[in-house]
Order: C-alpha cells, then sequence, then structure tokens
C-alpha cells in the first residue's frame, strides 16, 4: 500500500460508496479513521434492547463518541425507556418485590410466545437492564461533543420526566446546527420554553405537532393551542440563526395561532409547511390574515417555498383551501406546491406566477392535465425577458408530444425538467403504460407512433434542456424510464445527463423488483403495456 498523505486517502475515500468504505477499516490508519467516522456518524438509538447496550458500551469511548455528528431517538424509546423506569425503580415497587418479580415473570413468558425469544437470552425489559441502559446514556452523552444534529421523538401523552431528554439539551444545545422534533402536545408544554438550554447556532429546524385523535375534539383543542403558542415562542427565540423552518401537524390541523404568534425571522431563507383543514371555531379571514400575514413579514428572506396540502378526517371540520391573493414574495426563487392548492383558485395562482417571473425552480406534485399545464405556460414562460425559470418539475397522467412541444417552445431555457407519467399517448392509438425499456421492448415489430410524432418538431432541437428524469409509479415506488429518456436525447440533442447523474449512461440492468414490498405479488417493474 503506497505511503500517501491522508488528505489524499480522504479525497479518495469520497468517490466510495459508504457500505464500502465501513469494509475498508484494515487497510491503514487513514482508512480505519474514515471508516469508524463512516460508521458512528450517525447514531439511532431505536428498541430498548441488548444491541442498544452494547452501542452505549462502545459509546464510552470518548474516542468514538466524539465521531458522532447526528443523534436519533426513534418514537417510543425515550418514553418507554422513562415510563418503564420510573415503574421499575418507584417506591411503590420497592415495598412490594413481590409484584415486581411477578411482572418480571409475566414479562418473560409473554415475550416468549409474541417474539419467540432464544434461550438463555436476557429479557430486554429486565429491571437491571433498563437501569444500566438508562446509566449509560447518561454517561455517553456528555462525551457527544460533536454532535450537530439531533431527532427526537416523543410519541406519549403522559409527560414523564426523562433525565437523558433534559442532559442532552443542556449538552448538544450550544453546537446544535440541525434539530428534528416529532412530540405530542403534553410533552411540548412540559418541554416549551427552553430557559436553560439556549441554541444560538440552530440553522434547520422541522417540527411534527402530535395531537390527540379527534375523539376528545373539547381537550385536544385547548392542549394544541397552548402547544402552537410555545412552538412560536420557540421559534421567535431563533430569530438571529434559523435559516430552515418545516412545519406540520398530525393528524393534519391548521396550526393558525402558530402563525400568527411568530416574529419576524431575519435569517429564514426556507419554509416549509402544510395546509391542513380548517376547525370550524376559525373563520376564514383569521387564518388568512395569520399564515398570509406570516409569508409576508418574510417578504425580504425567503428564497424557498414548500407548500403540502392535508385534509382533516375530522367529518365535523370543514376543508381550508390556501389561495396565493395577494401574495407578494420578491425574493422567492423556488416554489414547490400541490396541484390541490393550485386549483383551488386558479386566478389567483396565476396571478402570483406572473408577478413572480423571477422564480427558477416550479415543482408542481400531484397530476397535471394538459390544458392546466398549458395555462401555467401561457403566464410562466421564457417569452418575457425577465423570466429565470430553469428547473421544473411536473406531474401528469398521460405523456403526450404536444406537451413536450410546448415545453420546448414556451420554456426554451430549461435546464432540467423532470416528469412524473401514468402513461405515454398520441393522437391516432390508446394510450400505454411504458416500461422502463420502451420503446425497445415491442413485441409486435411495429413502432408507437408517439416515436416518430417524437422526431417531427423542430422546436426540439432550439431547446436548451441539459437535463431530463422521466418516472412513473410502480407498485411500490417509483421507475426510472431509462428508454424513454433515451429515445428524448435523440430528439433534444441538447440532453447531456439523465436523472441528474451527470452523463447519458443507462445501466445494464436498469432496475430490479423492489425489495420492500409489501404485496403479496410485487408487479414492481413489470406491471406495463407492449405494443
Amino acid at each position: 500500500m503506497p505511503d500517501l498523505p491522508p488528505e489524499i486517502w480522504c479525497t479518495v475515500a469520497l468517490y466510495l460508496p459508504n457500505d464500502a468504505l465501513k469494509e475498508l477499516y484494515a487497510v491503514n490508519r487513514a482508512f480505519f479513521d474514515l471508516a469508524m467516522n463512516e460508521r458512528y456518524r450517525e447514531v439511532s438509538f431505536r428498541k430498548i434492547n441488548e444491541s442498544v447496550m452494547r452501542q452505549i458500551e462502545a459509546l464510552r469511548s470518548p474516542s468514538i463518541a466524539c465521531r458522532v455528528h447526528s443523534l436519533r431517538f426513534v418514537p417510543g424509546f425515550l418514553p418507554g425507556l422513562s415510563a418503564n423506569l420510573n415503574e421499575v425503580v418507584s417506591p411503590e415497587r420497592r415495598r412490594m418485590p413481590h409484584l415486581s418479580n411477578l411482572s418480571s415473570i409475566s414479562r418473560r413468558i409473554t415475550h416468549r410466545f409474541t417474539k419467540n425469544r432464544s434461550r438463555g437470552r436476557k429479557d430486554e425489559s429486565d429491571p437491571v437492564c433498563l437501569t444500566q441502559l438508562a446509566d449509560g446514556l447518561m454517561d455517553v452523552l456528555p462525551l457527544m461533543l460533536n454532535v450537530r444534529d439531533l431527532r427526537l421523538s416523543w410519541d406519549s401523552f403522559s409527560d414523564v420526566h426523562s433525565p437523558p431528554l433534559d442532559l442532552a439539551w443542556s449538552t448538544f444545545g450550544p453546537n446544535l446546527q440541525s434539530l428534528t422534533l416529532s412530540m405530542s402536545t403534553t410533552k411540548f408544554l412540559s418541554m416549551f420554553p427552553l430557559s436553560r438550554s439556549p441554541l444560538p447556532c440552530l440553522r434547520l429546524f422541522s417540527v411534527e405537532i402530535c395531537a390527540r385523535g379527534y375523539a376528545d375534539d373539547r381537550n385536544m383543542g385547548g392542549e394544541l393551542l397552548s402547544a402552537e403558542i410555545a412552538l412560536a415562542g420557540f421559534v421567535s427565540s431563533l430569530s438571529g440563526s434559523l435559516e430552515h423552518l418545516t412545519v406540520s401537524c398530525c393528524p393534519p390541523e391548521y396550526l393558525s395561532v402558530f402563525y400568527k404568534h411568530v416574529l419576524p425571522l431575519k435569517s429564514l431563507s426556507s419554509l416549509t409547511f402544510d395546509m391542513a383543514s380548517l376547525g370550524r371555531q376559525y373563520s376564514e379571514t383569521s387564518t388568512s390574515s395569520g399564515l398570509n400575514g406570516f409569508l409576508r413579514q418574510q417578504e425580504g428572506t425567503l428564497r424557498h417555498l414548500e407548500i403540502s396540502a392535508s385534509v382533516s378526517e375530522n367529518p365535523r371540520w370543514s376543508s381550508y383551501r390556501f389561495s396565493f391573493h395577494d401574495l407578494q414574495l420578491s425574493s422567492l426563487r423556488s416554489l414547490s406546491v400541490t396541484a390541490d392548492i393550485l386549483s383551488s383558485s386558479w386566478d389567483d395562482s396565476f396571478a402570483f406566477l406572473r408577478n413572480h417571473v423571477q422564480l427558477e425552480s416550479l415543482s408542481i406534485n400531484q397530476p397535471l392535465a394538459p390544458s392546466e399545464i398549458y395555462r401555467i405556460l401561457d403566464v410562466l414562460n421564457h417569452h418575457h425577458p425577465s423570466a429565470a425559470l430553469v428547473e421544473l418539475s411536473l406531474s401528469m397522467y398521460n405523456l403526450d408530444v404536444r406537451v413536450l412541444d410546448k415545453l420546448a417552445s414556451d420554456l426554451r431555457r430549461l435546464r432540467s425538467l423532470k416528469v412524473k407519467i401514468s402513461k405515454v399517448s398520441c393522437g391516432t392509438t390508446y394510450a400505454i403504460t411504458p416500461s422502463q425499456h420502451f420503446p425497445h421492448d415491442t413485441v409486435s415489430g411495429k413502432v408507437y407512433p408517439f416515436v416518430n410524432e417524437m422526431k417531427l418538431h423542430a422546436s426540439f432541437e432550439r431547446w436548451e434542456l441539459k437535463d431530463i428524469t422521466i418516472r412513473r409509479r410502480s407498485c411500490c415506488a417509483d421507475l426510472l424510464l431509462w428508454g424513454l429518456m433515451s429515445l428524448c436525447a435523440q430528439c433534444i440533442p441538447s440532453i447531456t445527463s439523465f436523472a441528474g447523474n451527470g452523463d447519458k449512461a443507462v445501466p445494464a440492468e436498469p432496475q430490479a423488483t423492489h425489495k420492500r414490498c409489501f404485496q403479496v405479488l410485487c408487479s414492481y417493474g413489470t406491471d406495463h403495456t407492449l405494443w
């Protein structure tokens, strides 16, 4: 093995897959450090079992703990650990050891029949194991000095005290750059405000409020209202550093109180939120002033905006539709939105797109009809001298040559196009579901008319498109249509890349059956129509 400087080995490692890098720890010292960094870069605490105990024992070494940059507590871990630990060490149970023994025996019998536990394996709910796990966790958290990304999930509505959670805030808070929270309203109210744990470096904050079910609307409303106010206060305290904010609620609710109470965030450049249903206790005017007022106060800073739509399952609540009415975001460069939101008021949506020709990227989720695509291109096209759109992502039911011709004519300077389709269609015969090899998988020897129509449009010759991605849904995952992308590259000379890969190389075996399908008979990649 040549004696190269560590910097060169680090450069070589950049081109290796993560799995391959982990296997090269024995090559030399440089690869050992790189492999160890990759192995412990992200640490997740999932289940309360012996595997976590072994993980904690490894993290007791400061040389290993300092390699952790991302720490995640999955749903159920902290609530389960805290609840079981409190149950184990409670004074009542100390005074009744025979009940503890009976509970332990009961748990062992249950696990034996439900989880097929192996003989001689220690029970993962054993009180001694829980105590050791909690103590070990308290020991290793202060050693993780380089954690910059923290992901916490607390799905329990019982407010159980959790010392590891308090220690995580105080340990990671000063250096934390990314925080993801998914917590019940009960835990939000007990945890915020974080007076003892300032987060001066936090740049990315993603939050999901887990509200109670619709069976108890009265209790849910007051608790959720208080949680929104507490969350707004916390987000407002991040004004100096926060750049990316993601907000959602489960089950879907409209968080109008949160938007009303958040103060201006002077560094916020990216916002993602879910436009959910609206309760009857709020009026249309009040909701618009809440969210739209928040967007207007961020007019000078917002560059990326992503809006999704969810419909409440509560039958007594009405559905609220977001509108772009009178909304002006002068700094906006990227917009991702669902077709439902655009179609709720096409006039307001068209007016917004017409006034935001500075958009460089537009992504529309959910399928659009050809007529809707034409109307969008009528207001957002390169005929306007100031139009800046270079990236476009669309979803449509049928891919037709006329749609591509319209895109080539109206968006001549487009650089990247992503299209999600269901079928390929033409004007002379029925639509077909393409395979990943289409149009080279014909069985009749005839060419599908779509192929010949692609060669008849002069607009493709003038198109400046560089990268194209075409996919469709197939059973359990999206399927990349390599053959269709190759056909586009033959007719559009400017294309130099497929699916963002930087080249037009097509894999020898494009895509195999998806391995995580929950269907009995997976049809991934085989649910196509042969012409």
